[in-house]
């Protein structure tokens, strides 16, 4: 998911999010990545992709029947991302013993189908 910006010619922020398809429907859903421009931060964008990266999955889970579950790793020292993931219902369950610096957070979820996923969000952009 991107928010682009043609007036400002740029990509405002962006979320890489999915699931293995070769896992099996079990194996439910993972972050990669959520980032904000520099210029942009401070504007809960983080929270704008991060709930309709939620909304996507949770529409995913229902018409798919995949496991209803995400997962993500956080760099502990990242105050910002922890505090976002656990606003929104994360939850910690520790060290990640493959790459020691992150943490493994994760949610379990509601599936719910539903046919809201385009999204228009109007925004002022004031640099």
């Amino acid at each position: 998911m991107v928010l682009y910006s043609e007036a400002y010619a740029g990509v405002f922020g962006f979320c890489e999010y999915g699931y293995d398809e070769a896992a099996g429907l079990e194996s439910g859903y993972a972050i990669s990545f959520i980032a904000t421009a520099q210029r942009m931060r401070g504007r809960h964008l983080g929270r704008f992709l991060l709930d309709c990266v939620l909304r996507w999955m949770a529409n995913d889970a229902a018409v798919s029947g995949r496991n209803p579950y995400v997962m993500t790793q956080i760099d502990r020292r990242n105050d910002v991302s922890v505090s976002l993931f656990r606003d929104l219902g994360f939850e910690n369950e520790g060290q990640d013993l493959h790459d020691p610096e992150y943490d493994i957070w994760s949610k379990e979820f509601k599936p719910r189908a539903t046919n809201l996923l385009q999204l228009y969000f109007p925004m002022i952009v004031d640099d």
